[in-house]
């Protein structure tokens, strides 16, 4: 039964019935694509690099930051808002400062 089985599988594969088909493109379209794929390409290196000098932009901006708390003699706790370039003691999540909250006052009787 196994050899049947193969032999006609092998047939139909010999004769085309079974044959996987082969989706080519023209000539010019095979070249539009190698142009888009090219095009694609080098935008990706474009966006790299563009990633990398905003990387070193951060940075140099952090080390400003640096600069201008030892500048004023403040404390290394002291933080600065990327979005607003304000100093402060916390953060929230979005990174803006969040601002000191008033000092108590003892309630009058």
């Amino acid at each position: 039964m196994k050899k049947t089985s193969c032999l006609i599988l092998a047939l139909l594969f010999s004769s085309g019935v079974l044959a996987q088909k082969t989706y080519s493109p023209t000539e010019v379209q095979a070249l539009r694509l190698q142009v888009k794929q090219k095009d694609a390409q080098l935008l990706q290196v474009a966006l790299q690099q563009a990633q990398q000098n905003y990387q070193n932009g951060i940075r140099a901006l952090a080390d400003e930051s640096n600069k201008v708390k030892k500048e004023n003699k403040w404390p290394d706790s002291v933080l600065m808002s990327f979005n607003t370039l304000e100093f402060c003691e916390k953060l929230d999540p979005q990174g803006n400062c969040v601002p000191p909250e008033p000092p108590q006052t003892p309630e009058k009787k």
